[in-house]
């Protein structure tokens, strides 16, 4: 996952959009975000909303981790990864269309969160615990690596970046 600085003033009202603006800002959660997709290949969209509902005290049950990453799979491996291996594939021989392709990824990314922001919203939610709980973030994280076939160790790598951020204060527009 990629966000760039001239996408904060999209999809405003989407508050997924903006605590995963937010959240991708603070320092290290980009590099970590992107050495999970890099090493295990892990749809950060997905791991950013574990955070967002960590953030807002909710627990992601195992069946509806399962669901979204259903839900996700057909614009992640048709739009979201093509489009990401295309560019990546042209930074070096053709950074022009590389740089044409990162905003198309980054539309596309955009496009991914508000797809969640929409199921989302189909779901009952009750605050399951304290927003922001360490303990609740993993268990979020871990069911959606878990979807993802992931080893259990990425969620480490994510959960002990973030867990000191949370909660996180998103401004309101």
């Amino acid at each position: 996952m990629i966000i760039g600085a001239d996408s904060t003033d999209r999809d405003e009202g989407n508050p997924f959009w903006r605590f995963s603006l937010t959240l991708y800002a603070e320092t290290g959660v980009a590099d970590a975000c992107l050495a999970l997709q890099d090493r295990y290949n892990l749809d950060i969209n997905l791991l950013l909303y574990g955070c967002y509902l960590a953030n807002q005290g909710h627990l992601l049950e195992t069946g509806q981790a399962s669901a979204l990453d259903q839900y996700c799979t057909e614009w992640r491996e048709t739009v979201v990864r093509p489009v990401r291996a295309l560019r990546r594939a042209l930074k070096h021989q053709a950074p022009d269309v590389a740089e044409k392709l990162l905003a198309a990824e980054l539309v596309s990314e955009r496009d991914q969160q508000a797809m969640i922001w929409r199921w989302h919203l189909q779901q009952s939610w009750q605050a399951d615990a304290i927003a922001g709980d360490g303990e609740l973030l993993r268990r979020n994280l871990a069911r959606l690596i878990e979807c993802e076939n992931a080893p259990a160790a990425a969620v480490n790598d994510l959960s002990l970046q973030v867990a000191g951020l949370l909660p996180v204060t998103v401004p309101q527009r």
